[in-house]
């Protein structure tokens, strides 16, 4: 999707027919014009989420102009009406679902599984996962701090016995043979920028064959997404789950609940259900 945006970019700011815009001074570009240029990329058939990167792209140029002093107008693309995109993903992962994952990545990456599990039982983004550092984690309290969060504000989850577990496990076993501070370095110590592949080679494998409708496809945002949905499911607290899993309002996080009038006791039974015993650790570095 991102070479398709590209290209778009480049044919309406160098076409030699309109809709181009990238000859015009600023002033001179009109919402009609947007308009044009929305419809062109219809009749390509591109799709709303296309257009919408479209339209933000381009009001993000009017934006630095601005804020440069170098145009002091409307800016067109707030003159349209945009396409409304369906954000929120549908999918969550069953108690079933959740321990199948677990016990299928287990088996490829110890390191992996608990990259999910921080996910899956934390409610963690897959940034505040790849951005875990030690001195984050205070064993004795039992308290994890998330720094750097997507809102940028801090705030402190409590672990349970097993999330406990999980960390000491991996605290012995890393440092002895590492310097780095984060819980999950890549290579050479440094800080990973995506989760290994093998997470999405095994919910592929899993979850995935055949699915068309992007927002039912499992990713490790569905981890996430399921923690959310398991709150809701266990009549947790708006404000507190809000809190635990740092969305700032009711909106962003109703987004992540779908729980319906189902029986909640499978969701109460899922930390006994998800094994963290420890098989053999395999050598850090080695999941890419």
């Amino acid at each position: 999707r991102k070479r398709q945006i590209e290209q778009t970019l480049r044919q309406i700011s160098t076409s030699q027919k309109r809709p181009s815009i990238g000859m015009r001074r600023l002033a001179e570009v009109t919402g009609a014009d947007i308009e044009k240029i929305v419809g062109a990329l219809a009749k390509a058939k591109r799709s709303d989420r296309t257009v919408v990167a479209v339209l933000s792209i381009i009001r993000q140029i009017y934006r630095r102009a601005i804020k440069e002093g170098l145009f002091d107008g409307v800016i067109p693309t707030e003159r349209i009406e945009w396409p409304t995109l369906s954000n929120g993903r549908k999918r969550h992962l069953t108690v079933e679902e959740a321990d199948k994952l677990i016990g299928a990545l287990r088996k490829q990456s110890q390191m992996v599984a608990d990259m999910a599990l921080l996910a899956l039982l934390c409610g963690l983004r897959r940034g505040e996962v790849l951005a875990l550092r030690w001195e984050d984690i205070d064993f004795e309290r039992g308290v994890m701090a998330i720094r750097n969060t997507k809102n940028k504000e801090d705030r402190g989850l409590m672990m349970d016995a097993r999330i406990v577990k999980i960390l000491r496990d991996r605290h012995d076993y890393v440092l002895p043979s590492s310097e780095t501070e984060l819980v999950f370095p890549g290579k050479n110590g440094n800080r990973r920028q995506k989760v290994p592949m093998i997470f999405k080679r095994v919910a592929d494998e899993l979850f995935n064959k055949g699915v068309a409708d992007r927002l039912q496809i499992v990713s490790f945002h569905t981890l996430r997404h399921s923690f959310s949905t398991w709150l809701a499911q266990l009549g947790a607290p708006e404000t507190m789950a809000r809190k635990l899993t740092g969305h700032r309002t009711r909106e962003m996080f109703d987004r992540y609940v779908h729980a319906s009038a189902e029986a909640t006791a499978p969701v109460v039974r899922l930390l006994e259900q998800v094994d963290v015993a420890r098989p053999e650790l395999r050598v850090v570095g080695q999941d890419d």
